[in-house]
């Protein structure tokens, strides 16, 4: 039996809970984007759901790959060697700008293609504006990544928690003028609602960009971010962590991608549910996103000084405290899954159908936690070259497989079923993706532990 890892409680969750704030307030924009969306037209809800899915996987991918900069930054910090952090700092700027290029130029070459993925013709003319705005938004986001994962490498996260917060009031208060036409703007519906979110992105990188430059306390990683030459030594790392974090990110995402066009397969109103069911899950999701980055930032500072068993007592902490979140998120979505549909829209013949499908939701926390934290152990281990192979097993494999078994084989003739049918495979690929990823962190810990050290 494990013992408790008390003593890293503490600083695991004063640097994982303001992430995780953070992250609530990103959420709850979509959130209330969907709920008011849905308040406004249901085909819209449904529009929303496709774009939305179905880029979803360029904003994880970007957001994976600026992961890479986290326990770099974190381990130059624990080593006193600020001018290299900010190096890091300038070159994750650069590779992060190239990135975002590259993915929106591709998604902008796929736009006039979304029919292709099943999504109906009559969606088109509101998709698919709205689907370009969502495009230029993301490469914004990606600016603002790397200036967050500067500081959460800095283990200061309560910075870029704040100008989130005020990042989600900006989006709200654009979004009940934009969407509904309040406060003299226009009724701009769907359009709207990605016009608010284009215009806070743009004032979270100001703000959090105008901070980096004007705090005396990083004066020295300023100096490092202007004087300092970029070369070999600073992309190759950045490339090697953030490329497997983002590829493993992103296989996950696209087995949901996947799923959204198995559903959409089902109908209009399947794909309205799948989105009711897709925001709620991100509860679970959001506080073992900040576990795990906590994670890796405290993995990060005892590789720093190769001290391993302190860094499998970290996992192991962060392993407890995520099993009470899985716990409570189990409670939390089992009790709100019968009504929960009802805040996007009032349609109550979506409430029978979002209430069953979050059935498999409630069972992958425990999955979905470990998998995270276990994850994001690596990364800050720097032992990220199994997430890719794990990843293709589990999520463009299992997932997707299972998935169209349960809902196009064994539930053909059951069409009430289906989307509850796609939801099923998640608990599978998610539980044996966390199981993997645990085996991993801890082989490569003790495998670290009999080298002679440096």
């Amino acid at each position: 039996m494990l013992r408790l890892q008390r003593a890293h409680y503490k600083p695991l969750l004063s640097i994982g809970i303001p992430i995780m704030i953070g992250q609530v307030a990103i959420v709850l924009v979509s959130f209330v984007d969907n709920i008011m969306v849905g308040n406004h037209s249901l085909d819209e809800l449904a529009a929303a759901a496709f774009v939305n899915n179905f880029l979803n996987l360029l904003l994880v991918l970007g957001m994976g790959f600026s992961y890479g900069l986290t326990p770099l930054v974190a381990e130059s910090h624990k080593l006193n060697r600020p001018e290299r952090a900010g190096l890091y700092l300038k070159g994750s700027m650069l590779l992060n700008t190239l990135l975002a290029l590259a993915l929106g130029g591709i998604a902008l070459g796929l736009s006039p293609f979304l029919e292709f993925f099943n999504l109906e013709s009559r969606l088109m003319p509101l998709a698919q504006p709205y689907y370009y705005l969502q495009v230029i938004s993301f490469v914004v986001s990606m600016l603002f990544n790397g200036l967050k994962q500067f500081y959460d490498g800095m283990s200061r996260t309560r910075l870029p928690m704040y100008i989130t917060i005020a990042g989600v009031g900006i989006n709200i208060l654009l979004n009940w003028g934009l969407i509904y036409g309040r406060m003299g703007l226009p009724e701009w519906g769907l359009y709207g609602a990605g016009i608010a979110t284009l215009i806070s992105r743009v004032a979270m990188v100001v703000l959090l960009g105008l901070s980096f430059f004007s705090d005396r306390s990083l004066g020295k990683e300023r100096n490092g971010f202007f004087a300092g030459r970029l070369d070999r030594s600073i992309l190759k790392p950045l490339t090697l962590l953030g490329t497997p974090v983002a590829i493993q990110l992103g296989l996950e995402t696209a087995s949901f991608t996947i799923a959204v066009i198995f559903v959409a397969r089902i109908g209009s109103f399947a794909l309205a549910a799948h989105q009711v069911v897709n925001t709620v899950t991100v509860l679970g999701f959001l506080m073992y996103y900040g576990l795990g980055s906590a994670t890796a930032i405290r993995v990060s500072h005892y590789r720093a000084i190769e001290d391993y068993q302190e860094a499998k007592n970290v996992a192991q902490a962060a392993h407890q405290i995520g099993i009470v979140m899985a716990f409570v998120a189990m409670i939390v979505i089992f009790a709100i899954r019968g009504k929960v549909s009802l805040l996007f829209n009032p349609d109550e013949r979506l409430a029978p159908l979002v209430a069953i499908t979050l059935i498999p939701v409630v069972i992958y926390q425990l999955g979905d936690m470990l998998q995270i934290v276990y994850a994001n152990a690596l990364r800050g281990l720097e032992h990220v070259r199994k997430l890719v192979p794990i990843s293709i097993l589990c999520h463009l494999l299992v997932a997707p497989i299972l998935g169209y078994l349960f809902a196009f084989v064994f539930m053909a003739h059951y069409p009430e079923w289906q989307l509850l049918a796609v939801w099923s495979a998640f608990p599978i690929s998610l539980t044996l993706i966390g199981i993997l990823l645990y085996r991993d962190f801890y082989k490569n810990c003790n495998k670290e532990s009999l080298q002679p050290k440096s």
